[in-house]
């Protein structure tokens, strides 16, 4: 499935831009970013300062296998993101670089700058927010800018609108202002959270009852999408909606599609967390985490991705077993789970055909394992993990 795009429009060069690409090859070049078929610009993968690891199926030709191994490094690294089909990493000067496909070499996006956050992954596609941004008739409001399969364009519609929060999956996106806002475009069954009789949006299109929730601030507030179905966290409280055959919803349903946000089964536990993963085959889960460092996690189960001894679906919020207290991260892949304590150490679970849970073998981990230390940052995609 592929990414619905809004209107948008090429960007601008930008003084502080790199060296550019020919207009002839840009498409070529900035696809091969994502896919790793271009040396560009690269940075020595074993270089001092911070490392990343990466483990399960590779996605670059020479990657590692089901232990993790060290692919990048830098000493400005800041933050890390794990594609589908290529990775990505921000610096401290903001820019981003990429690999992927036939080469690990890691390669600079052109002209993509001032990135505040991980980019987020829209299934061999990324979008990310520049801060500030580009559009000078509102200088310090951030940008929200999409590249990966073209040359970098900007979401003009978000211009000015200073979006501070993304999720994006294969066929959708939201954005999270900083008024508390939430825009949505893309499409795919009720993905979207706008009801029943809306399910794709090609531009980005304001949510009313996803902005009612925020009581219009972004504090506090998290949003969340796998390749089926969403959610949104305010003040501890989560809602999701969309596909729900799996028990993604976490509301005690059994309904195939739930088309509105509806709250999550939570009772009196409050989330500060929470990430929704999912494969293109339109399975899912959703893990939330409190403040104390507990998790919760909810919906398919097929490989113990729930982390809860079984491979039994469910459809409310139950506690995964085995973790230690002070758990201070979590994401949701494919169908795998990753957790980073307050420690370092990573702690996976779930899928692990291709070696994503990182403890050399290809067997599914129904319960959590340590497998990695000395971490301050996870990424889940969908076959493979990162850390740094």
């Amino acid at each position: 499935m592929s990414m619905q795009l809004p209107t948008i429009a090429q960007r601008p060069p930008h003084p502080s831009a790199p060296r550019a690409v020919v207009p002839g090859a840009l498409a070529a070049a900035l696809l091969a970013v994502c896919l790793g078929t271009i040396g560009g610009l690269p940075i020595n993968a074993r270089a001092s300062g911070p490392s990343v690891s990466e483990w399960g199926k590779p996605v670059a030709t020479g990657g590692p296998g089901a232990l993790p191994a060290v692919v990048q490094s830098s000493a400005t690294l800041t933050s890390i993101d794990a594609g589908n089909f290529g990775d990505v990493l921000v610096l401290s000067n903001g820019t981003v670089w990429g690999w992927g496909g036939a080469s690990m070499t890691l390669t600079q996006v052109p002209g993509v700058i001032n990135v505040v956050q991980r980019p987020v992954d829209g299934n061999g596609t990324f979008t990310a927010i520049e801060q500030p941004g580009t559009d000078p008739a509102c200088p310090t409001s951030s940008t929200v800018v999409h590249w990966g399969k073209g040359a970098p364009e900007v979401v003009t519609q978000l211009n000015c609108l200073n979006v501070v929060q993304l999720a994006a999956a294969a066929g959708h996106t939201f954005a999270l202002t900083s008024n508390g806002s939430v825009y949505a475009w893309g499409g795919g069954q009720d993905v979207l959270g706008f009801g029943p009789r809306v399910i794709s949006e090609k531009n980005p299109t304001l949510n009313p009852t996803l902005t009612a929730l925020t009581h219009g601030t972004s504090a506090g507030v998290v949003i969340t999408t796998g390749m089926g179905a969403a959610g949104i966290l305010v003040n501890g409280h989560a809602w999701s909606w969309g596909d729900n055959r799996f028990g993604e919803c976490g509301c005690a349903s059994t309904a195939a599609q739930i088309p509105s946000p509806t709250p999550v089964s939570q009772g009196t536990t409050l989330y500060t967390w929470i990430d929704q993963g999912g494969n293109l085959s339109g399975d899912g889960h959703e893990l939330a985490m409190t403040a104390s460092g507990a998790v919760w996690a909810w919906g398919d189960n097929a490989h113990g991705q729930l982390g809860i001894g079984t491979q039994v679906n469910s459809t409310i919020p139950v506690l995964v077993t085995g973790l230690p207290t002070g758990i201070e991260d979590v994401r949701a892949g494919g169908e795998h789970s990753l957790a980073l304590d307050s420690a370092g150490y990573v702690w996976a679970w779930g899928d692990n055909q291709y070696g994503q849970v990182g403890n050399g073998t290809t067997v599914s981990a129904l319960l959590p394992v340590k497998v990695l230390t000395g971490i301050t940052q996870i990424s889940a995609g969908s076959f493979h993990s990162l850390a740094t």
